[in-house]
């Protein structure tokens, strides 16, 4: 919760739990909400992917890392975590 903006320089991504982030604003390269909803009132993102994973998955694929992404374009969470974890960036 925020009682103010958010800024985040690449990826806001939050994961289920409809309505638990709270904000004036959110701004990111990419935001993805992912199998839930937020309350925040003013999103700004070069990207942005609302829905289940498995309906944002292919768009969401097309802009991680190419070393995150399967040959069959899926990704998995705890792939995405451990690149975090190490420091590598996310992106393309």
């Amino acid at each position: 919760m925020s009682l103010g903006p958010i800024t985040v320089r690449e990826v806001a991504w939050t994961y289920y739990n409809d309505y638990s982030t709270h904000a004036d604003s959110l701004k990111a390269r990419i935001v993805v909400a992912d199998d839930r909803f937020d309350a925040v009132d003013d999103v700004r993102a070069d990207h942005r992917l609302v829905g289940h994973g498995s309906v944002i998955g292919p768009d969401l694929a097309k802009l991680l890392s190419a070393d995150v992404v399967s040959q069959d374009g899926s990704w998995s969470y705890e792939d995405v975590a451990k690149r975090l974890l190490r420091k590598r960036p996310l992106l393309r």
